[in-house]
């Protein structure tokens, strides 16, 4: 009696080990399966992610080496990477003299006799404003300057509404008119602006190039109030 009774308990026992055993293993199946789920989502969050960061709409994250990029249509490359690319006679590229990124201001130079300059406003309605100066040299210097808003669906060039150009020009020809009473120059009519783009705050002065570079000096002040820039002081001085 006592030896059935035995046998009776010790299958009643085994049968529930072998419940819990079964039991525990569909919940491993099933955390296994939740988990390779889980990694799968991960991976394809992964992607999604990575082909937002190349959406060039998304211009919230854009900073001035994304924009001096953009306008020169190539590549730009530190200094280091310059030496590197030299000691393997890639001779044709461009190079940053000047990044600051935090300034929002670069300077970009390269195999020829000149540079290019970017700086970078942010506006009041959240579109950025990007200054390009050009500056090529040989034996004279030429001197160029455009402005583009950028926003996230589209870039356009606004210099003929974000700069005071009729206010500049008057006073520019006040000038000029001026220097031509003092100086017999060679070439009067070679006239041009030569933007200085800033790298500390948002104001920027304007010289003048009068007589094929013959003289050059301050012009204008100009001064930023998120919308456009207008003239904050005028130079009268002639050298």
């Amino acid at each position: 009696m006592k030896k059935n009774i035995l046998w009776l308990l010790t299958g009643l026992f085994l049968l529930s080990c072998g419940g819990e055993t079964n039991d525990k293993s569909e919940a491993s199946e099933e955390s296994t399966e939740v988990a390779e789920e889980n990694a799968t989502d991960h991976e394809l969050d992964e992607e999604i992610s990575e082909a937002g960061d190349e959406d060039i709409d998304d211009s919230d994250a854009w900073q001035i080496d994304d924009y001096a990029e953009l306008l020169l249509k190539s590549d730009v490359y530190s200094e280091e990477e310059k030496d590197k690319l030299y000691e393997e006679k890639n001779y044709d590229i461009l190079w940053y003299e000047t990044l600051d990124k935090k300034g929002g201001f670069a300077r970009v130079v390269g195999p020829f006799e000149g540079a290019y300059t970017y700086c970078l406003w942010r506006m009041a309605d959240g579109s950025d404003l990007i200054g390009e100066t050009t500056i090529g040299c040989g034996p004279v210097c030429d001197y160029s300057a455009q402005f583009f808003k950028q926003n996230k669906s589209e870039g356009k060039e606004v210099s003929q509404t974000i700069l005071p150009n009729e206010e500049m020009d008057a006073h520019r020809d006040e000038i000029i008119a001026k220097v031509k009473e003092k100086h017999d120059l060679e070439y009067p009519e070679d006239v041009q602006y030569i933007f200085e783009l800033p790298q500390k705050g948002t104001s920027m002065t304007v010289q003048i190039s009068i007589g094929a570079n013959e003289l050059e000096f301050p012009l204008l002040e100009l001064s930023w109030d998120k919308e456009k820039f207008s003239i904050a002081k005028k130079f009268n001085e002639i050298p």
